[in-house]
């Protein structure tokens, strides 16, 4: 009778505590977070921890926990309105949603990585569920009970099974965002159309072959994924998508845009990158709110004047393309800050490229430019060029305008010398000029106090000026593959320097003042004439890799070097 007694003892307990967290609920809610508000709200890993403070919890993270089941106590959590349960695929959803029912304020679950394959009637209980995540999973149908969840806003299901869409998709009056990337999708519903609030679309990574007419007829559709699929061109119903701003259709086999592109009037980025774009139509000019257009990685051999009249872009990437020219209506793009038109064919730029008055960033690299524009000069924001692998045998001097360029890349050109005005380059930290057939360098360069990379192996210098020493921030000197001679007097002011490279040169000896070089770390002077080391150079204890492979050194002099730096690696 005791046992029976105990039992019913417990069983009231728990009864009561049910009852009291009930009242709990009743009676404590707040109100409910934003989606931002959610997303910073503390989280919450453990019960044990949850529990200090129930009432102040609004984040429960369970992800990986290998829970099966979620304990009664999280009733305590009355203004609970996240929860993350991915990654327990034992954990008996169907109990799990009966529990959080009682949450009023739960508005959203995380359940990818759960291995489901379906989903239990009952979370249409949990009634003020608004952002729902089934990512990664194994469903191969879609669980058309989520149609009922008539408050919810937010639904990701990419990463399944899915071969079709239930027409009850419509049911979703409040849907605004929904995700279906990644599954085996070849169409939508036209009931799709019938989302009123819907906005963000993400169907990439399909089977899709045309974008379908349900798509194209979303009233409100402002952004639309419709990468990676199967689709070789675009209909003419893509002119009544006309509140998309966003449209993103890389990784398709596209040749040629319709016409009706320029009925998009509100787009304001449009991404089609690894297609196979050819022509860009004229209707083009129309997208007078484009801010972002990439076309990376197509066939473009020609753009359309008409683009100059899209004033407000900031950011064009046409690189990896056969542009043979660029049309100087560009040149009205005020707004610019990025232009790549790298790996094409270009020969020229456009002459009256200064107007581009707000362009930060500039790369031409992989073209067949031979001079650039003396308007160049005129580019005051720019901060990056990049000129690499061109056909460039000078550079203009009005370059020494770019007062705000921090990165100069001329590697791979065929450029014989240097122009002095380089040396107003203020705030330049980085110079790539190897590769190139440059003689000499003019005295200018130690006016560039910034400095901390400079690259110049594989030219054709047979001396250095003295004022290199002035450039105090240098961190980083490449001079391998020259006929550089000896070092000039001064060199030794180089304080900051790092690392240096003087591999393949004519060198015999280094100064006296190299010694003074106390933060270099990485030495290569392999294959010169070297037959010995200043004394003083011990003083260099920061060095940890020294190469004198290739020099005439005596093997009681590589005995003397192994003792001077007995903690650095040593080539001979």
């Amino acid at each position: 009778m005791k046992k029976y007694y105990k039992f019913f003892l417990h069983f009231v307990m728990q009864l009561a505590l049910v009852f009291v967290l009930s009242c709990d609920i009743l009676f404590a809610q707040t109100k409910l977070l934003s989606r931002a508000e959610l997303k910073k709200a503390v989280e919450f890993t453990s019960m044990e921890e949850a529990l200090k403070n129930p009432k102040q919890v609004y984040f429960l993270n369970f992800s990986n926990s290998y829970i099966k089941s979620i304990p009664v106590e999280i009733l305590g959590c009355v203004n609970l309105q996240r929860i993350d349960l991915s990654g327990n695929p034992e954990l008996d959803l169907s109990a799990a949603f009966e529990q959080l029912s009682s949450l009023k304020n739960l508005q959203e679950i995380n359940l990818n990585f759960n291995e489901l394959t379906t989903v239990p009637e009952n979370i249409t209980k949990i009634q003020n569920l608004r952002f729902l995540d089934l990512n990664k999973n194994k469903f191969n149908k879609f669980p058309v009970v989520i149609c009922k969840l008539a408050n919810l806003i937010e639904f990701e299901i990419q990463g399944n099974e899915l071969d079709s869409i239930p027409t009850e998709i419509s049911q979703l009056s409040q849907l605004v965002s929904l995700e279906l990337s990644l599954n085996q999708l070849n169409d939508l519903p036209f009931e799709v159309s019938l989302l009123p609030a819907l906005e963000r679309l993400q169907i990439a990574g399909n089977q899709l072959e045309e974008i379908p007419d349900g798509v194209c007829k979303i009233k409100n559709l402002k952004y639309l994924n419709i990468s990676d699929n199967k689709i070789d061109s675009i209909g003419e119903n893509i002119s009544t998508m006309t509140s998309l701003e966003v449209f993103l259709l890389s990784g398709n086999k596209i040749v040629k845009l319709p016409s009706q592109l320029g009925e998009l009037i509100m787009l304001k980025e449009l991404h089609l990158v690894r297609g196979k774009l050819q022509i860009v139509p004229v209707e083009i000019g129309k997208l007078i709110e484009l801010r972002n257009l990439n076309l990376i990685n197509n066939e473009i051999k020609e753009l359309p004047k008409e683009i100059g009249n899209l004033k407000k872009l900031l950011i064009v990437n046409l690189s990896n393309n056969k542009l043979k020219s660029i049309p100087e209506e560009i040149c009205s793009w005020t707004k610019l800050q990025t232009l790549n038109l790298s790996n094409n064919q270009l020969e020229s730029l456009p002459q009256k490229i200064g107007g581009l008055v707000s362009l930060e960033y500039l790369s031409v690299f992989k073209n067949k430019l031979t001079e650039l524009p003396s308007d160049l000069g005129k580019l005051a924001k720019i901060n990056y060029l990049n000129l690499y692998d061109n056909q460039l045998t000078v550079l203009p001097e009005e370059l020494g305008n770019l007062k705000n360029l921090q990165t100069l890349e001329c590697q791979n050109n065929q450029l014989n010398s240097l122009p002095s005005s380089t040396g107003n380059l203020a705030v330049l930290n980085r110079l790539n000029l190897q590769n190139n057939m440059i003689e000499k360098l003019p005295i200018e360069i130690g006016k560039l106090n910034k400095l901390n990379n400079l690259y110049m192996n594989n030219n054709a210098l047979v001396e250095l000026p003295k004022e290199i020493g002035n450039l105090k921030q240098l961190i980083y000197l490449a001079l391998s593959g020259n006929k550089i001679s000896k070092l000039p007097e001064g060199f030794g002011k180089l304080v900051s320097l790092q690392s240096l490279f003087l591999d393949e040169n004519e060198m015999n000896v280094l100064p006296p003042d190299f010694a003074a070089l106390i933060e270099l770390k990485y030495l290569s002077i392999n294959d010169n004439q070297i037959m010995d080391l200043p004394q003083n150079m011990k003083n260099l204890s920061n060095l940890q890799n020294i190469n004198l492979a290739g020099n005439p050194i005596s093997e009681t002099l590589k005995i003397n070097i192994l003792q001077m730096f007995p903690n650095a690696i040593v080539t001979f």
